[in-house]
C-alpha cells in the first residue's frame, strides 16, 4: 500500500499533499521516482489475520466463550439451512402419514449428527489456537443431499 505523512493512500482516490490536490488516477500513472519525489513510499500490507479469532495480526482475541457462542450459531444456521428443503417430508410425514424416503432420513440424520461433532469439537476447545484449528472441521464436512437420493 502507498503511504504519504502516515496515510494510507488508496488506489483510485484523489489526495491533498502540501496544498495540491492529485487525481485519483495519480497513482496509477506516475512512477515509483515521481511518487518517492513527494514522499510516498510503498509499504506491504500488514499479515492478514482472521477477525473472527484476532484483533490483529498475533493478537488473540480473549472473549474464547463468546466465539464458541457464535460458532455454534453458524453450525445450526448452516443445518438449518441444509434440512430446510427437505422438511416438507417431514410436515407430509405428520400430515398425511406418507413415509418419508429413506434416503431423505439418512441425509437429515447426517446433517444433524455432523452438525453435533462440529458443536462437540467447538465446545471442545480450550483457546483461541484450538478454536482456529476447529475451523477447518477435519474430516466433518456437512452430507450433500444429492449423495443421499
Amino acid at each position: 500500500m502507498y503511504v504519504l505523512d502516515g496515510k494510507k493512500l488508496r488506489q483510485g482516490r484523489p489526495f491533498t499533499h502540501n496544498g495540491i490536490q492529485y487525481p485519483g488516477n495519480w497513482l496509477d500513472l506516475t512512477s515509483a521516482d515521481e511518487k518517492a519525489a513527494i514522499g510516498i513510499t510503498w509499504e506491504a500490507d500488514p499479515t492478514p489475520f482472521d477477525q473472527r479469532f484476532y484483533v490483529s495480526a498475533g493478537v488473540a482475541r480473549t472473549d474464547v466463550s463468546a466465539i464458541k457462542t457464535s460458532m455454534t450459531k453458524e453450525q445450526d444456521s448452516a443445518a438449518f439451512n441444509l434440512l430446510n428443503p427437505t422438511d416438507w417430508y417431514v410436515v407430509r410425514k405428520a400430515e398425511n402419514s406418507t413415509a418419508i424416503p429413506v434416503g431423505i432420513t439418512s441425509f437429515r440424520t447426517a446433517v444433524r449428527d455432523t452438525c453435533e461433532a462440529r458443536k462437540v469439537a467447538i465446545n471442545g476447545a480450550a483457546d483461541i489456537p484450538a478454536l482456529v484449528g476447529v475451523a477447518t472441521y477435519s474430516g466433518m464436512s456437512w452430507p450433500m443431499l444429492m449423495n443421499y437420493v
